[in-house]
């Protein structure tokens, strides 16, 4: 009777540690994650009384192609961002801005850089709570969430600039590196420049 009670205790404890480890809450180790990859995401962005809607692929480190879609009077205008340099197409003229040259693309700006600054693994603090991860800047610069299953992004926020977005359609795949094959995005061409 008494080697059952303690094969039970102990096959108890070892169920406690188990599920204690699986659902373990805290500090977790940024560069574990391994979400340097490539995204596709639309966005519902907040910045103050501005709001809108726009899609997102990261095609690689600091390389970004945005679509708007909301507000109306910027539909479709597409921004490219190439390591600091964006350049605007809207209605057939394609243009290039200086950083923060405007209120519209310096919002865009911010949340790639956060965005990029929290997948460098440099300054940043991640933490465990339920079913999600945030990545922070020990600045408190931004905030990144992810989802602890998928490592989906589902928000971010900048709170210096009251910068929030919510990502919904969310598509992860490898980051493309030379002698590596395109990421399979639907809808998507990758150039391999």
């Amino acid at each position: 009777m008494r080697k059952i009670r303690n094969s039970l205790t102990l096959c108890v404890m070892v169920l406690c540690l188990l599920l204690n480890a699986c659902s373990a809450d805290g500090k977790i180790d940024p560069q574990k994650l391994k979400i340097d990859k490539s995204y596709k995401f639309t966005a519902d962005i907040q910045y103050g009384e501005f709001n809108a809607t726009a899609l997102f692929v990261r095609t690689n480190t600091e390389q970004w192609e945005i679509t708007l879609f909301e507000p109306y009077a910027l539909e479709g205008m597409s921004l490219t961002y190439d390591n600091g340099k964006t350049t605007a197409t809207f209605e057939g003229l394609e243009f290039s801005f200086n950083e923060n040259a405007s209120e519209t693309t310096g919002v865009y700006e911010a949340f790639i850089e956060a965005f990029e600054s929290a997948i460098s693994f440099e300054g940043r603090e991640a933490i465990s709570a339920g079913e999600i991860i945030t990545i922070t800047a020990k600045s408190g610069l931004y905030e990144l969430t992810f989802d602890k299953k998928s490592l989906e992004p589902i928000a971010l926020k900048i709170p210096g600039s009251s910068i929030e977005a919510v990502f919904s359609d969310v598509v992860v795949s490898p980051l493309v590196t030379a002698g590596n094959q395109p990421a399979e995005m639907p809808g998507i061409l990758i150039p391999l420049d």
